[in-house]
């Protein structure tokens, strides 16, 4: 990886960014967020920063910028759906609508957050924070992860729905993220959809769906 964006200076994304740092030394790391108090911690230690709301900084980024970049997301919403949202703004109204039940059940631990996403998860434990993701087990329990979530998403069938997964890959113990042409990718194939959508970010353990439809 050449530039690694990381879209956060809390807790998450100050470990991301110590990891990553010391695992890709020949990395160009920024870490952006709207706290100066938070990314002053991040300039302490080396790091490039960018005082910006994450997801706007996003949108600005330019076509050739997006070459071999890599973006950790580490701030509190659903950031491929809020992109995504903001991509279509121009040409489309989203309306979200409710995840529905069926999906909802096939989750150890499933919660609808406040905007309606919802967040689901084969742990109902807290996981440990240097997980190896491994291919066949939890790290946790020892046993065979009940489903692979980011499988089980992709491959989800409902009515007409389109589903849309970015698959978050693992770089280090704990820290996950998607490179910037996948997220280009899944709003091409967004954008031809004539039919309601599901938008998954998840890795194999947990996952964040956004349900909507288009408007013109």
């Amino acid at each position: 990886m050449k530039k690694i964006i990381i879209l956060g200076a809390g807790k998450f994304g100050t470990k991301a960014a110590l990891l990553l740092k010391s695992r890709y030394k020949n990395a160009l790391i920024t870490v952006v967020d709207n706290k100066k108090s938070f990314l002053l911690k991040m300039s302490d230690k080396g790091i490039n920063t960018v005082f910006s709301d994450a997801i706007t900084f996003l949108l600005n980024y330019s076509e050739k910028e997006k070459k071999d970049v890599f973006i950790v997301p580490a701030v509190p919403v659903h950031v491929a759906f809020e992109w995504v949202k903001d991509k279509l703004s121009a040409d489309y109204k989203i309306e979200t609508i409710d995840i529905c039940k069926k999906l909802k059940d096939m989750f150890v631990m499933s919660i609808v957050g406040k905007k309606g996403e919802l967040y689901v998860s084969n742990a109902d434990f807290i996981c440990p924070d240097n997980c190896s993701e491994p291919s066949n087990i939890c790290t946790y329990t020892h046993k065979p992860r009940p489903l692979i979530v980011h499988e089980t998403l992709k491959f989800f069938k409902y009515k007409d729905y389109q589903s849309n997964v970015i698959c978050s890959r693992q770089v280090a113990p704990g820290v996950g993220g998607y490179s910037y042409d996948f997220l280009d990718s899944v709003l091409a194939n967004i954008k031809k959809a004539e039919t309601p959508i599901f938008l998954s970010t998840a890795c194999k353990c947990h996952g964040v769906v956004h349900g909507f439809i288009k408007k013109q």
